[in-house]
């Protein structure tokens, strides 16, 4: 069994319990406008690869420091979402596509804009939202910063696969996940920041013996603050793996299918069992657990105005 791990604060670069709050505050944006509850188009697949990834990438490699404040479309700003979520994948395709080495990260992360004006994100992102479709049109005088409309035009699986990883289908599994974090007890400080915590002690816990070939399933408490560290700045959570680890924690959330006998619930089983052991408490935590699939009322957009 393994000492309570002591700690003044945990080694993570970034704030996770204020960036976790930006974090909610852009699914709902994303979720309100009913981008993440149709299926990604074919068009806006393109312009998230064709158009916004190359964006990104000249400019950041003109920046005098390396990094440019770019707020992307909400269209475009799902799927970039989604698609970091998987950041080995999508490592490998901006170095094999674009032939950038470096981390492309999103500078602000949890950061989109909308027809209507309204920019999520922090004091300041209106200029940067600004600069952000000065730089578009310069760039693309023939094409839209703002789609017209967020229509089901089809997609096959072909337009979202994008080397190997399914885009299309991150996005279809993404778009519950704010269902899962928007029990009540996600509003509380205290428990956010016992998130962060035991956020901590899941990674520990993969660097164990029995955790380092295991299969660790988080709580959806923990689940936010590990997507937000993710997305926070994948250069940062590469680094803070490395040194709290020894190496880096890949995420893949295709493993969704919680009925009985699947992997992914033998898996946590043997996750419950595993903390027991090392952290003598049991792998639970009231309000921050999986709590079923979303009523069909979640998959109206004006859901979050009364959640």
């Amino acid at each position: 069994k393994m000492a309570p791990i002591k700690h003044k604060s945990p080694p993570f670069s970034c704030n996770l319990v204020a960036n976790a709050r930006l974090h909610v505050l852009f699914l709902r944006a994303v979720h309100l406008s009913g981008v993440s509850l149709q299926r990604p188009s074919a068009e806006s697949i393109r312009r998230y690869k064709d158009l916004w990834l190359p964006l990104v990438a000249s400019a950041s490699s003109t920046a005098a420091n390396g990094v440019e404040q770019l707020i992307p479309p909400i269209d475009v700003a799902w799927l970039w979402h989604c698609h970091r979520l998987a950041p080995r994948d999508y490592g490998r395709y901006v170095r094999q596509e674009l032939g950038v080495d470096e981390y492309l990260d999103a500078n602000p992360p949890f950061a989109l804009q909308c027809p209507e004006g309204a920019v999520v994100r922090h004091d300041g992102s209106a200029d940067a939202a600004k600069h952000t479709r000065e730089l578009w049109a310069r760039r693309y005088a023939d094409e839209l910063f703002f789609r017209e409309s967020y229509g089901s035009e089809q997609s096959s699986e072909e337009h979202g696969m994008l080397h190997n990883f399914d885009l299309i289908g991150s996005c279809e599994r993404q778009a519950t996940f704010l269902w899962q974090v928007t029990q009540e007890r996600f509003g509380d400080e205290e428990f956010l920041q016992d998130g962060v915590d035991a956020y901590y002690k899941f990674l520990k816990l993969r660097s164990t013996e029995q955790g380092r070939d295991q299969i660790i399933v988080p709580t959806y408490q923990i689940d936010l603050m590990w997507h937000t560290h993710i997305l926070s700045s994948l250069a940062s959570y590469d680094a803070d793996c490395r040194r709290i680890t020894g190496r880096t924690l890949h995420h893949d959330d295709s493993l969704n299918d919680r009925s009985e006998g699947s992997t992914l619930n033998r898996a946590f089983d043997a996750t419950k069992q595993i903390w027991r052991e090392t952290y003598g408490e049991d792998y639970v935590v009231i309000g921050g657990m999986y709590r079923g699939e979303p009523p069909k009322g979640y998959w109206e957009s004006e859901w979050v105005m009364s959640h």
